[in-house]
């Protein structure tokens, strides 16, 4: 028989127990059967890409080419907020991805290889590389991850320039989509033949992968408890849990 005395000494051991084994799980499915992740709502719009999370709000950016990109907050039940930011616009521009630092809502534009801070009249950041697809913040640098050979690249938003970059694993040929970061790893999505959420540590080491929810996994978002996915062509946002 257990003390009286003891009790408080047990269930500290018992907590201590279950946090270390919560840090160490991989992201799962919020329902269903492993890797297929929750389809929680779907919006009707042109083409859902970037995605992020302000600490109140997914963030989105659809591609509607007429009038022109729009970015939405969301509710975590998928109702459309008031506060809509507006992009920047250049014609022929492909607008891709989304990063929130804090205080502002970053966007990268392909082709012209750049990075805005939307509602500022800073000069963008260039990146050495033309597909730069989703972006994602932590602790000073932005994240992006080259849509064509998934290199990730580190960029300061002090200096603007490129600190670091890792390479793409070798366990696909596809196109490399999302990325997110829970403030331990990076997670990338990526879309054709395989349909994966790939794991990496911030410092670039390839740790593990899981199945994408859908086929075209665009956006990826982190709200602090669950990991989003946005699939661009069915429009559905889906939710992981640890």
């Amino acid at each position: 028989m257990i003390k009286r005395n003891l009790w408080p000494v047990l269930a500290v051991v018992c907590f201590g127990a279950c946090l270390i084994l919560v840090c160490q799980m991989d992201f799962k499915p919020a329902y269903g059967a492993p890797g297929d992740g929750t389809a929680m709502f779907q919006h009707d719009v042109a083409s859902s890409q970037g995605l992020t999370y302000d600490g109140t709000y997914l963030i989105y950016l659809d591609v509607n080419y007429n009038p022109g990109p729009a970015i939405y907050m969301l509710t975590a039940t998928g109702s459309i907020a008031p506060g809509t930011a507006e992009p920047p616009r250049k014609s022929d521009a492909n607008q891709k991805g989304l990063a929130w630092d804090g205080d502002n809502i970053w966007m990268s534009i392909p082709g012209y290889k750049e990075i805005w801070k939307i509602g500022s009249d800073e000069e963008p950041i260039t990146v050495p590389n033309e597909f730069v697809y989703d972006i994602t913040y932590h602790d000073g640098y932005l994240y992006e991850v080259d849509g064509k050979d998934g290199t990730i690249y580190k960029i300061s938003v002090v200096s603007g320039g490129t600190v670091d970059s890792y390479a793409a694993p070798d366990v696909t040929d596809d196109k490399y989509f999302g990325l997110t970061t829970d403030g331990t790893y990076l997670y990338v999505s990526t879309y054709g033949e395989d349909d994966l959420i790939l794991k990496y540590t911030l410092a670039g080491s390839y740790v593990s992968s899981f199945n994408a929810p859908c086929d075209h996994p665009h956006g990826l978002a982190y709200d602090g408890t669950y990991l989003w996915c946005v699939d661009d062509i069915t429009e559905k946002f889906y939710r992981f849990e640890k």
